[in-house]
């Protein structure tokens, strides 16, 4: 497949989720990333946390459970622990 021919179908691709985003919210694309999502019930660590990666919610914050709690840590502080 020829660059040009890849790029423009990534931008077609592109544009059909952002209207899905403007027209419905987040909750299509968070349905269509959770099918996508690789290792959700198996341990992972954040921050100086373990527990069990549980997913995400409608805006992207991971679930995180540790014994008996459950915590959401939102992405604004999974993007700012990554720079």
């Amino acid at each position: 497949m020829a660059p040009l021919t890849l790029l423009e179908a990534w931008a077609r691709h592109m544009l059909v989720w952002i209207n899905a985003w403007e027209d419905e919210g987040l909750r299509p694309l968070h349905e269509a990333w959770r099918g996508l999502a690789l290792g959700m019930g198996e341990p992972l660590g954040h921050g100086g946390e373990a527990g069990t990666w549980l997913g995400v919610d409608e805006d992207f914050g991971m679930i995180l459970r540790s014994g008996d709690t459950t915590r959401l840590i939102p992405l604004t502080a999974l993007l700012e622990t990554s720079q």
